[in-house]
């Protein structure tokens, strides 16, 4: 039997195939999800076509036409490294177009919520520490998310944290987002420009806020990563017990409110690294979700586990099948 051969696309008629405008509506007519520096994150519910519906799409623009350069290069930037992403455990890239006012916007696939909101809402309702099985859900599907990256994209995340993690459904889909201050990994791990590292301070390890001598490696996620382990427990933000609920206050502005998070990040950077645990009575099975954190948070970032290492435990503490590359399923045979 001759070999079957895939037929060939004809590039010559896709390429006159028109391609439909890309029409972003202004700010105002969309639902604000968040800012950061200098964006604002909107969720777009774009209008069904006759023959489907279609999903919603998160958008993130510039927030002024004045702003300094090196915010719109990041935007850029992270625009054309998440159209390189394509795994279950990373948002995925949609489009990147200028707005009807002129602005860059980056669209995006949507989430119902980030982790940092399902905490806060937790939180609100009295309610304690999430599930043990939820916490490793969560753990699961970051650890596999920062595997891609580290292993098979060389690069770090660089702000990990509840924020940049978004929740669908029941914890059904996790992904993590915001690349913005991402950094490409040496084939040692470590990157090469350790003084450009720009991240949050109080989910960072020593070593990138300068209190180590460590490299600024791969690392650096993960110890943020056993951070966001800590959140789901403690319901709050890690090294802000001293501060004053003003300081989160929702009615000041945004600038106010950036302001702020830079005169935290100071008065933090001199704190202990490791957040004490709370005062909650936690059961035994928690006991796994503890000794990641333990690990993820040692001082010596040559001690900490690999990502990899971390989705090898979680998959046997779960009994979740491992992916293969790209986040494909691989079928074991027992």
């Amino acid at each position: 039997m001759a070999e079957f051969l895939t037929p060939k696309a004809d590039k010559t008629r896709v390429s006159k195939i028109p391609k439909t405008p890309i029409n972003i509506p202004p700010s105002p007519f969309m639902k604000k999800l968040g800012f950061g520096t200098g964006v604002s994150v909107f969720r777009w519910d774009r209008s069904p076509r006759p023959d489907a519906t279609r999903s919603p799409w998160a958008v993130k623009k510039l927030n002024k036409r004045d702003l300094p350069q090196f915010i719109e290069q990041r935007l850029q930037k992270e625009a054309e490294l998440l159209k390189s992403l394509k795994h279950p455990n990373i948002v995925g890239f949609r489009a990147c177009v200028p707005g009807k006012d002129g602005r860059m916007t980056l669209a995006m696939e949507s989430c119902e919520s980030s982790l940092a909101d399902r905490i806060e809402d937790r939180r609100n309702d009295g309610m304690g520490p999430f599930e043990s099985e939820v916490i490793l859900k969560v753990a699961l599907g970051v650890a596999r998310g920062l595997d891609y990256l580290h292993r098979e994209k060389k690069i770090l995340h660089g702000d990990m944290k509840s924020y940049n993690i978004l929740i669908k459904g029941n914890f059904d889909e996790i992904k993590i987002c915001d690349f913005g201050v991402s950094m490409p990994l040496l084939p040692d791990g470590s990157v090469s420009d350790p003084d450009n590292f720009v991240g949050t301070s109080v989910w960072s390890p020593p070593e990138a806020v300068g209190l180590s001598d460590g490299p600024v490696s791969s690392q650096v996620d993960i110890f943020a990563f056993g951070l966001v382990l800590w959140e789901m427990i403690a319901l709050q933000i890690p090294h802000t017990d001293d501060l004053d609920e003003s300081d989160f206050e929702v009615s000041i502005t945004e600038d106010e409110l950036e302001n702020r998070i830079g005169m935290m990040q100071i008065f933090l950077s001199s704190k202990s690294t490791r957040p004490a645990l709370p005062p909650v009575d936690l059961n035994d099975s928690y006991n796994s979700i503890m000794e990641i954190f333990y690990c993820c948070t040692e001082q010596d970032p040559s001690v900490r586990p690999t990502a990899q290492l971390l989705v090898e435990w979680l998959e046997d503490l779960t009994g979740e099948k491992p992916m293969g590359k790209g986040g494909d399923e691989i079928l074991v045979d027992h």
